[in-house]
């Protein structure tokens, strides 16, 4: 019975990473347009005083900001729900355990403090999956955060200059579409920009 534990755990792990995970990269996502929006607002601060949109980019923000609220909340909340569910299947293992233990105890085929050692192994087994599972929000976020760098990194680079010149894209709809922060697609597409000018100059 105490066996049960990792795999049940496991289990339950991969059913909750699977489905929230999905939510971390929204999470990433929205985190990425609300920087890139920030940098935009503060990048042309004067350009809105001058026309009169404040408003309008107050209103901006908090439609940003409040779309990334609600992603956080969603992706931590399911992520937090591992732990709980984990040292949920360890007190009905243990239960189970003790049930049984105390049957063999009474037919005298085991001595209680056998029983007792072996409840504290189990916890001794539940430790290092509840200490995981604890971390597993920060380890989920750091994945989706790697998959918006790898997007960047796979795009074609001539991809990148079509769409911004060509393709009447913005940096900051670009960066949405791409899922990173507009700071990031500002440095990629200078790099781009050098690595041109010296072909040329070749």
């Amino acid at each position: 019975i105490a066996i049960l534990i990792i795999p049940l755990s496991l289990i339950v792990t991969r059913f909750f990473v699977t489905r929230s995970q999905k939510l971390f990269d929204t999470q990433q996502e929205t985190l990425g347009e609300l920087n890139g929006t920030i940098t935009e607002m503060y990048g042309g601060f004067n350009e809105i005083i001058l026309y009169n949109r404040q408003k309008m980019a107050l209103d901006k923000f908090h439609d940003v900001n409040d779309r990334m609220r609600k992603a956080s909340f969603r992706a931590q909340f399911a992520s937090s729900l591992i732990s709980p569910c984990i040292s949920l299947i360890t007190y009905l293992i243990i239960g189970s355990v003790a049930v049984t233990g105390c049957l063999f105890v009474m037919n005298g085929t085991l001595l209680l403090g056998n029983l007792q050692a072996f409840v504290r192994y189990i916890w001794q087994i539940n430790d290092p999956l509840s200490q995981i599972s604890q971390l597993s929000s920060q380890v989920q976020s750091a994945f989706a955060a790697m998959g918006r760098i790898f997007n960047l990194m796979d795009e074609e680079e001539y991809t990148i200059l079509q769409k911004l010149y060509l393709g009447n894209y913005t940096y900051l709809e670009l960066a949405s579409e791409l899922g990173v922060t507009k700071s990031a697609l500002a440095m990629r597409v200078n790099r781009l920009k050098k690595r041109i000018q010296k072909q040329y100059e070749k």
